[in-house]
């Protein structure tokens, strides 16, 4: 069996997520990672996500695109016509992370999220 865990930074330090890191690798846990939250994957979804913190992303997403991620059962349904550009804006963020050395699971890595990597994974099942 496979065990996934997804997870935003929110407020965790780079000692926090380091150990959650280790855990997972110890635990055999496969993890993918948003800095700072979640809605970075759906922001990509409409636009390029710059850095900043959780509220102005959810701020962006609610006044400018209408969307408060929150409270809708129905978010896959609306993003799914823009889940291409959502994944290569996902690769473009991920790669421009790794250009700069720096570590995906952690502090430094706003904005990033690894959710394309997990559809990859979902797809590699068929």
């Amino acid at each position: 069996y496979l065990v996934i865990c997804l997870f935003d930074r929110d407020n965790n330090t780079n000692k926090e997520l380091k150990l959650a890191k280790i855990t997972a690798d110890k635990n055999e846990i496969k993890i993918y990672f948003s800095n700072p939250c979640f809605e970075v994957w759906i922001l990509s979804h409409y636009e390029k996500c710059s850095s900043c913190d959780s509220d102005q992303i959810c701020s962006l997403l609610k006044h400018k695109h209408k969307l408060n991620t929150k409270s809708r059962v129905d978010l896959y349904e609306i993003t799914k016509p823009y889940i291409e550009k959502a994944i290569k804006r996902s690769i473009s963020l991920h790669r421009n992370i790794n250009s700069k050395n720096i570590e995906i699971c952690s502090v430094h890595s706003n904005p990033v999220t690894e959710i394309h990597k997990l559809l990859e994974l979902i797809n590699s099942f068929d």
